[in-house]
């Protein structure tokens, strides 16, 4: 049996919507029927938008399989698509994570790559924050 395929990580900005593809390739010298269906605990974000869930394949023949990835709130939703040939399955592992536009500052850290940099970062200050909620201990590897 195939194992899982390793999981795709996507992400997308709040209300937007983001594609993906999974190409598959039939790995048999024959013609097959593919049945595919996905799978999610987010049912309003994934959408498997492929017109058929059952296609017939020819040796060796190709297919893309579109998903589209539409986050209405911030956090991280799961989806896995199955594809079947008689018994045979292939699963592909999804993983969103919904992404947002900071309205405050923010910062960029640059330090040089395999260099351990241990340093206060002191932030602030800012009107109506407290001293101590601006003082971060940051260890950028």
């Amino acid at each position: 049996m195939p194992k899982a395929m390793e999981n795709v990580v996507v992400s997308c900005k709040l209300n937007g919507s983001f594609s993906y593809v999974i190409n598959y390739r039939n790995p048999f010298n024959k013609r097959s029927n593919v049945e595919f269906d996905m799978e999610t605990d987010a049912p309003d974000t994934w959408k498997l938008i492929a017109k058929k869930k059952l296609v017939t394949l020819e040796p060796l023949g190709f297919i893309q399989i579109p998903l589209n990835f539409t986050p209405t709130v911030i956090g991280k939703t799961h989806a896995v698509v199955s594809i079947n040939i008689g018994k045979i399955q292939w699963t592909y592992p999804l993983t969103g994570v919904t992404e947002t536009r900071s309205d405050k500052i923010d910062f960029n850290i640059v330090t040089q790559s395999r260099k351990l940099v241990e340093e206060d970062l002191v932030v602030g200050p800012f009107k109506g924050i407290e001293e101590e909620e601006t003082h971060f201990d940051w260890l950028l590897l």
